[in-house]
């Protein structure tokens, strides 16, 4: 499994995990913040 779709299904996992708006706040943060976990560089080839 590629490092991009590794980081996917944590996400995933993370998002249906979320009990309350809080957590799924803290999921966006992770995942999409400014020191993101998924960065769109992650899907280049080059």
């Amino acid at each position: 499994m590629s490092h991009l779709a590794e980081l996917v299904a944590s996400a995933k996992a993370a998002i249906s995990q979320a009990s309350d708006v809080a957590a799924l706040d803290n999921v966006r943060v992770e995942y999409l913040g400014k020191k993101r976990a998924l960065n769109p560089s992650d899907d280049d080839p080059a």
